[in-house]
């Protein structure tokens, strides 16, 4: 997945401008510390004198060691961390973090289906979900996800030879497979969220704040319990872009199929969603 036709554009980190070779780049240094840092090398770097020294603990400890010292490097306030379907995890997060604060963040079912489709580092995903998911452990378990699961590590030398990855990587599962996938999740998901103490948890909604970024982010800021930067928010206003939903481009027939095939998720989420704001 680090190879320059496959990488998605969140992993910054690009031949040259690094001393790792492409091909062998710390998978920390593949995405998050290049979004942290102009000099990811060097904050890697910094790491590496404190994390070989973290005492034998969880991984959750491990986490919110590496979280902090993140913080001071970086001369953050709070630590705020987004990870594509991490909705996965939406039962192990609160337990793991109990202080943390969750947000959801959603997008109408019928794009973010075909984003998945065309995002090449799920595809492999999909496809194990949709060949195994049904007859043994699924990867959106809500107890042992992708991950955490010891079953995928072990079964990692057996179903993940680098030409059946390079196979899934290169064809798009099945449009109404993503959907299911994608309905799957969220079903499963939604009551999990609703489990989280309410001062805990919000929703927001990629449409809203690409429609209406200064309020939603204002929003956001104030439900992270921190002091509104005007300077952050006048610069962070200008970079959602509204545009056309993408399944509004597909012909008349498969926007009828991919709507009939997420409606149960997406009418799940909107009713989440408004008594989401009649309680908040």
């Amino acid at each position: 997945m680090m190879t320059p036709e496959n990488a998605p554009n969140e992993f910054l980190y690009r031949p040259g401008m690094g001393r790792f070779p492409i091909d062998n780049v710390p998978p920390l240094l593949a995405s998050p510390l290049p979004h942290l840092s102009d000099d990811p090398d060097t904050l890697f770097d910094e790491l590496s004198k404190t994390v070989p020294d973290h005492p034998k603990q969880t991984v959750e400890r491990h986490h919110a060691m590496l979280f902090e010292r993140l913080r001071e490097l970086c001369g953050g306030k709070v630590w705020v961390e987004r990870t594509g379907m991490s909705i996965m995890y939406v039962r192990l997060l609160p337990k793991l973090f109990p202080a943390a604060k969750h947000i959801m963040m959603y997008r109408d079912g019928r794009d973010v289906v075909l984003s998945f489709q065309a995002f090449k580092p799920i595809r492999p995903m999909i496809w194990n979900w949709k060949w195994f998911g049904k007859t043994g452990p699924s990867l959106l378990d809500l107890d042992s996800p992708a991950g955490r699961s010891r079953y995928f590590r072990f079964s990692d030398r057996f179903f993940a030879p680098k030409p059946l990855v390079k196979w899934m990587l290169n064809n798009p599962p099945p449009l109404e497979t993503c959907a299911e996938f994608w309905s799957h999740a969220t079903l499963q998901s939604l009551p999990e969220f609703a489990n989280i103490p309410g001062d805990q948890r919000t929703f927001l909604s990629f449409e809203a704040l690409t429609a209406k970024p200064r309020s939603e982010l204002t929003r956001l800021v104030d439900f992270l319990g921190v002091n509104l930067d005007e300077a952050w928010l006048e610069r962070t206003s200008t970079i959602p872009r509204q545009l056309e939903p993408r399944w509004k481009k597909l012909d008349l027939e498969q926007q009828s199929d991919l709507s009939a095939w997420t409606r149960e998720a997406r009418h799940a989420v909107d009713h989440a969603f408004s008594n989401h704001q009649i309680t908040a």
